[in-house]
Formats: structure tokens, sequence, C-alpha cells
């Protein structure tokens, strides 16, 4: 009886540590920008830990750097540039991996650009389609 329940709390142990992995391992980005003549940029973090050390550069080296932003915390950048037409956007997780998330093409009004870590902490960045010009 024993070894089955030392089996059962060494399963559930495992199923636990392999949750806290993916959980750990995903993390979201949203920025959003509308395009009147002032640009501004939307840094959302999506996800339930802290992300550090962002640094967002768009169009000809016009940057914004934050040191810390929380789990589910926003900030706006403006720019005076009328529309964003490329952007970076680099900084650290609170586990200490980089990531870095790149984008080029002429935006529209409203247009959202998705920066997500997976699993593996591979940058993904996806723009709805439609939104691009």
């Amino acid at each position: 009886m024993n070894k089955i329940i030392k089996k059962q709390v060494l399963a559930t142990f495992a199923l636990v540590t392999i949750m806290a992995g993916v959980l750990i391992g995903t993390n979201c980005i949203y920025a959003a920008q509308d395009g009147k003549e002032t640009t501004t940029i939307r840094l959302i973090n999506q996800t339930y830990f802290n992300v550090k050390n962002i640094k967002v550069t768009w169009n000809d080296g016009k940057e914004q750097t934050v040191n810390t932003l929380g789990s589910h915390d926003s900030i706006d950048f403006s720019s005076d540039a009328g529309s964003v037409y490329q952007m970076d956007v680099t900084g650290t997780t609170q586990s200490g991996e980089k990531f870095t998330g790149h984008f080029k093409g002429l935006v529209g009004k409203d247009t959202r650009v998705f920066i997500e870590l997976d699993e593996n902490a591979d940058v993904q960045v996806f723009i709805p389609q439609g939104e691009i010009d």
C-alpha cells in the first residue's frame, strides 16, 4: 500500500512540476499603436510574471526603456512619428531568459502586435490578418 501511495505522490509532484514549467516558460507581451499625428505604442504584460529591462525601439532609433513591467501592467509610449513602420522589443523574463521581437511594415490605426514566448522561450510575433498595410 505504501508503494502505491509513494508512486501517486511522485506522479502528482511530476505533474505539478511540468505544469509549473509550462507556466513559467510562457510569456506574452502585447504592443499596440494607433495611427494619429503622434503615435502611441502600448506595451502590456499579459503574464503572471514581471518582465524587466524592456527596450522598445521604433522607426529610426527612437527608443524608450522600462526597468520593470509587472504582471498584467501596461505602459504607453508616444512618438512624434505619424506612423510606426519598424519596432523592436527586447527584455528579460522574471526567470532571467532574454526575449526579443522584431516587426517591420507600415501599420494602420489600432494595429496590434503580439510578441509571445513559447514554452521553449522562442519569440513569436503575431499580427492579425488585415492590420498591415
